[in-house]
């Protein structure tokens, strides 16, 4: 009997967002790491920087180990990333397989947007060796899926809307826009200071208002060096204009509404212009 292609479809459900894991899978890191003892593919060509994610278009070309032995020179070219449908496509070939065409989904759990559905479906065309790849492909794609499960908590810990929140929250702030800035906290929110070993406490928003003015005083602009939520916790490292480490805070979420701000004012930043703890305890 002359094989000429075999379509292996592997699927498995993800504890996490759909447009968490899509985050990930267009990603060289994500691939190294499902991958990882299975398969070895070293880039030689094409896009080989990889802290960039793929794009349509994209390839890269290079030497391929399966289980640490050597099997092909082998070619990964994007076909196709459709961020809306969370679908991309991979055309690759090397050594004695002629088409390995790849198409990841990501989709939403019926009834449960925290959760998602990660189909992987291969369509193999290898000649003789038909048959033997696809077994192959089959149990590759089932521990690549396992990884991905593990992976999964990780990836729902890192929220796609808390850039754009965080964004919002410090242009706001970095303008002196307390009106906006306040829409983020709730009506009885607490903001817990932290300031040179001590610490403070104001309720509500009048107070809320107060002390961040005050903490904005000396005009420091700040960014959010680094930034990861879910649904009840944000929590960023904030540093000063010049990059140094600003501020820690973790933000308590009531919805999309701030009801706790826990923020540790770092020792170093004091020269950035962190408020006097005596300042900040006459408030409220």
């Amino acid at each position: 009997m002359l094989w000429t292609m075999i379509t292996v479809t592997v699927q498995t459900e993800l504890e996490a967002p759909p447009h968490a894991v899509w985050r990930a899978v267009p990603t060289p890191a994500a691939f190294r790491h499902v991958t990882r003892g299975l398969i070895d593919f070293q880039p030689r060509e094409g896009q080989t920087d990889e802290s960039k994610p793929w794009d349509t278009g994209a390839w890269v070309a290079g030497r391929l180990r399966v289980l640490g032995v050597p099997f092909s020179q082998h070619r990964i070219s994007i076909e196709s990333i459709d961020h809306d449908r969370r679908v991309l496509s991979t055309n690759e070939s090397g050594g004695p397989i002629r088409r390995w065409r790849h198409l990841i989904a990501v989709e939403a759990v019926p009834g449960d947007d925290r959760r998602s559905r990660y189909t992987d479906r291969i369509e193999i065309e290898a000649g003789v060796l038909t048959p033997l790849i696809a077994g192959f492909a089959h149990a590759f794609y089932r521990l690549r899926q396992r990884r991905w499960r593990r992976l999964a908590p990780v990836l729902a810990a890192v929220s796609t809307d808390a850039s754009a929140w965080m964004a919002r929250h410090e242009e706001a702030f970095n303008s002196g826009r307390w009106d906006d800035v306040l829409d983020d906290y709730t009506a009885d929110a607490v903001l817990e200071a932290h300031v040179d070993g001590q610490r403070f406490e104001v309720a509500g928003v009048a107070a809320i208002r107060d002390a961040l003015g005050l903490a904005s005083q000396a005009g420091v602009q700040t960014r959010a060096a680094r930034c990861v939520a879910d649904d009840r916790t944000v929590a960023a490292l904030i540093t000063d204009e010049s990059g140094e480490p600003y501020m820690v805070s973790f933000w308590h979420l009531a919805g999309q509404c701030i009801v706790r701000d826990v923020s540790i004012v770092l020792a170093s930043s004091r020269s950035a212009g962190s408020p006097e703890p005596q300042q900040l305890g006459s408030i409220g």
